[in-house]
C-alpha cells in the first residue's frame, strides 16, 4: 500500500480544500437562456516520478465526502503513456486502486450519458488533452460535446 509523503499530503489537502470552496459558491453563468454551473479545474504541474497520480488520487478521495453528490471527475494529461499507465494504475489491480475506493475509472471514450445517469457511485473519466483537438470530421464540433457531459455536471451539483 502507497503511504504519501508529506508534500504529497500537502499538496492533496490543498487541491481537495480548493475544490470543496469552491462548490460552496459556484461560478453560474447564462448562455442562451440557461445557466451553468462553470466546473471546477484544477492543474497540477509537477517534475517526473513526484506522484502526481498518488496526490491527484488522494485529493479526488478526499473531496468526496465533502460534495452533496458523487463526483464525476474528468482526469487529463498531455501524453498518451501517460494517460495509459495512469488508467492501468487506478483499475481494480491497479498500485493506486486503493487511492480511490469506490470510483469508477473508464476512459473518457466510454462515457455513456445513460450510464452515467444511472450511476449513483463516483466516476473518474481519464483522457489525453488532445481528445479535444479531434475533431468531427462530418460536422467539425468536438466530439466530446456529443457526449453531453455538461448536462450530466450541472445535473449532479
Amino acid at each position: 500500500m502507497i503511504e504519501l509523503f508529506e508534500f504529497q499530503r500537502e499538496a492533496s489537502d490543498q487541491i481537495a480544500d480548493r475544490c470543496i470552496n469552491y462548490f460552496t459558491a459556484p461560478v453560474r453563468i447564462t448562455a442562451h437562456g440557461k445557466t451553468h454551473m462553470v466546473p471546477f479545474f484544477q492543474a497540477l504541474d509537477a517534475i517526473t516520478a513526484s506522484g502526481k497520480t498518488v496526490i491527484l488520487a488522494d485529493s479526488t478521495n478526499t473531496l468526496r465526502p465533502a460534495l452533496p453528490v458523487a463526483p464525476i471527475i474528468l482526469w487529463l494529461s498531455k501524453g498518451k503513456v501517460v494517460v495509459d499507465q495512469t488508467y492501468a494504475n487506478l483499475l481494480p489491480g491497479g498500485k493506486y486502486h486503493h487511492l480511490l475506493p469506490g470510483f469508477e475509472v473508464k476512459a473518457l471514450a466510454e462515457y455513456d450519458a445513460v450510464g452515467v445517469a444511472s450511476t449513483s457511485g463516483p466516476l473518474l473519466y481519464i483522457a489525453t488533452v488532445g481528445t479535444f483537438n479531434q475533431r468531427d470530421k462530418e460536422h467539425g464540433t468536438l466530439l466530446i460535446h456529443k457526449s453531453d457531459i455538461e448536462d450530466a455536471a450541472n445535473e449532479s451539483i
